[in-house]
């Protein structure tokens, strides 16, 4: 047992509880209280009570009461109850009231009977968060291991994932930047095992603002994205060399656009989903190869 001090009374007696085998569940603590008496009552030198205690109005049950003719619940068992399955109230002011209001603070129960400051939180599938409670719910700095694997350290909010954090899926894939409302919001940066990259803006859980990303081929993009595809203007990289620089739309060209091969050669004129419409094809030393017109060439 691990006995932690916690009042006495004005008769000398000593209160003490085992803070390490405190039980928490819903709004009630179960523990075991230890008294250890100055006058021994009934062959008592201490007594040993489980406890039942709601933390929401102050209330607890005694389960079982064990007597001990040593101090500190040593030596022999003198006495053996199991009380009456009532609650009971201790009085104001008295030794008792504090005594639990203390072990409900120091566990973290507010007086609705919600955890409050550090703790833990374990679901019956295997879900777990480690971290700080606000009336009932994950807020503050925390850290959510989920049943699949998956796994989230960072700020929370009421309950979801907000403000600075990292978000790790079981198959490596990882996001770390800032959060809202449980969805990726801000700034942040995703990133996969195979090397594929995202650094820039979020919103509402989509790629969507500046951002810059690259892919595991050696291909590069830099510019607007709107829910999660490059739309606006931007600049498309290949790794053979070949680049884009212009409007697009859901990921395509559209718009003006000039299109630079990798050999010099270059398109340079309006784009329709993707596809040339309106413009001049150079060669490397820009000459005019072909014109097109409402995407046909001419």
């Amino acid at each position: 047992m691990n006995w932690i001090f916690v009042t006495d009374n004005v008769d000398g007696d000593k209160f003490y509880y085992d803070k390490d085998r405190v039980r928490k569940s819903g709004k009630y603590l179960y523990f075991l209280e230890l008294g250890d008496i100055m006058k021994p009552k009934k062959g008592f030198s201490s007594s040993i009570r489980h406890i039942e205690l709601d933390c929401s109005i102050l209330r607890y049950k005694v389960l079982k009461l064990r007597g001990y003719n040593n101090s500190m619940g040593e030596g022999d068992i003198v006495g053996d109850y199991t009380p009456k399955d009532e609650w009971r109230y201790p009085p104001p002011n008295s030794t008792f009231e504090y005594m639990y209001k203390k072990i409900c603070e120091e566990h973290q129960m507010d007086k609705d009977g919600l955890p409050n400051g550090q703790g833990t939180w374990t679901s019956p599938d295997g879900q777990k968060y480690v971290g700080e409670f606000k009336d009932g719910e994950s807020h503050g700095q925390g850290t959510m291991t989920f049943s699949d694997g998956d796994k989230y350290v960072g700020k929370w909010k009421n309950g979801e994932m907000n403000g600075q954090g990292t978000y790790t899926w079981n198959d490596g894939n990882e996001y770390e930047g800032e959060w809202k409302e449980g969805r990726e919001h801000g700034q942040g940066t995703f990133s996969r095992p195979d090397g594929k990259k995202y650094v820039g803006e979020w919103k509402d859980g989509e790629k969507h603002g500046q951002g810059t990303e690259t892919f595991p081929d050696g291909d590069k993009y830099v510019g607007e994205l709107k829910d999660g595809e490059p739309n606006g203007q931007g600049t498309y990289t290949w790794k053979d060399g070949d680049k884009y620089e212009g409007g697009l739309k859901n990921g395509d060209p559209n718009g003006q656009g000039t299109h630079t091969y990798s050999d010099g050669g270059k398109y340079v004129g309006e784009w329709k989903n993707g596809k040339e419409w309106n413009g001049t094809e150079y060669d490397k030393d820009g000459n005019i190869e072909y014109k097109v017109v409402n995407g046909v060439e001419q």
